[in-house]
């Protein structure tokens, strides 16, 4: 937004990318800055190049240093597929996963706390975890977005509709939006994987043959 107000941003070309968390609404709000182009990391370079190339057309720079890739390995190919925090911080844990592209579970415990992250190819995109602070009623409920009763209540519903997931229950009650649903759903998963970030201690493992299955 700060770019299109500035003289000339509203005929700059803008390429996104979006590495840590995808939602399946983001692609939408992006469109909303008239962006030329949206990447999900790990970005695939060519695409990237030639997209460039599109809108650069001859001022694109022929003598473009050559780009290295990692190629994508299991799980199994890193040395440590478990161990402790303490030894291997969950950042450097992460960034390995995200270097080599893996894609497979992240089991991790701390305590009683225990949480379950899903990567494909590197990226985050589901994490279950046992944290009442991160049920989504709670986010929302900080969010502002509904009150501790509206909580309450669609807690009481979920009881006799167990099948129907808390965010569904607050649209049918009518105390939150599609939109709102899905904002918090985004928020609700940074949440829970930025938390471990300040772990100083316990224990990890990561599994290849568990995957997300949506």
């Amino acid at each position: 937004t700060k770019l299109r107000r500035l003289q000339g941003g509203k005929q700059a070309k803008v390429y996104v990318m979006r590495g840590v968390i995808r939602s399946s609404t983001y692609h939408e709000r992006v469109a909303e800055h008239d962006v030329a182009g949206y990447f999900d990391k790990p970005v695939d370079v060519d695409a990237l190049i030639a997209a460039l190339k599109g809108q650069l057309g001859a001022s694109y720079p022929s003598d473009t240093p050559a780009v290295t890739r990692t190629p994508a390995r299991p799980l199994s190919a890193m040395t440590d597929v478990k161990g402790s925090i303490t030894d291997v911080p969950f950042a450097r844990l992460y960034g390995r996963i995200f270097q080599t592209r893996s894609t497979g579970a992240l089991m991790l415990r701390r305590d009683s706390v225990k949480k379950i992250i899903f990567f494909q190819e590197g990226v985050p995109v589901f994490v279950k975890s046992n944290l009442i602070e991160e049920c989504l009623g709670r986010v929302m409920v900080r969010e502002r977005l509904i009150t501790q009763r509206e909580c309450d209540d669609s807690l009481l519903e979920k009881r006799r509709q167990p099948d129907l997931r808390q965010g569904e229950i607050l649209m049918q009650m009518g105390s939150i939006s599609r939109s709102n649903r899905d904002f918090a759903l985004e928020l609700q998963m940074q949440t829970k994987f930025f938390e471990p970030f300040a772990w100083p201690d316990g224990r990890y493992q990561l599994n290849e043959t568990v995957h997300y299955d949506g």
